[in-house]
């Protein structure tokens, strides 16, 4: 049995994207027309229009508080030796940016102790001094940064069972 098309339209139709303009009609005016046919339909858009993000504030102030939950930061020691490597290789910091395809905010961070310490970074950046400066050893970064997370660790746990708060 063969399918019937007879209740089929078979008229061509074309589409305008454009719709239909009324001439010495701003869009505006014909949103306003629309609106008040009940013709028109609109959504709000929550978060919509804007970088913003709410409802995070408190929550944010007490991770930020919180000891516990704290970012490590570039260590003390790390900075320094970062500092010294470099000027060794005789690089500026917008070199050795340059060098490890980074911006030049990022070498200044790590080397004020603000960065976060990062080991594919780290290792970028010992490659960068390495073909400047020869005699330098890779990992020296990485094992010094190590070594100040370590003592971190420590000083945490030694913190937590002076005051009691031992293991949970």
């Amino acid at each position: 049995k063969m399918a019937s098309f007879g209740g089929q339209d078979w008229n061509e139709v074309s589409w305008d994207k454009t719709g239909t303009k009324q001439s010495g009609v701003s869009k505006k005016q014909q949103l306003a027309s629309a609106a008040r046919k009940g013709q028109l339909v609109a959504d709000k858009k929550y978060g919509a229009g804007g970088n913003t993000q709410r409802g995070t504030d408190v929550n944010m102030a007490r991770i930020e508080e919180s000891e516990e939950l704290s970012v490590a930061k570039v260590s003390l020691e790390l900075k320094k030796l970062l500092q010294q490597e470099r000027q060794k290789a005789e690089l500026t910091q917008k070199e050795l940016a340059t060098a490890c395809n980074v911006k030049v905010t990022i070498i200044q961070d790590y080397e004020a102790g603000k960065g976060i310490p990062n080991s594919v970074m780290l290792k970028k950046i010992e490659k960068a001094i390495k073909q400047k400066n020869p005699a330098f050893v890779i990992g020296t970064f990485t094992k010094a940064q190590k070594r100040a997370v370590d003592k971190q660790k420590a000083k945490q746990k030694a913190a937590a069972t002076s005051t009691g708060g031992g293991a949970r």
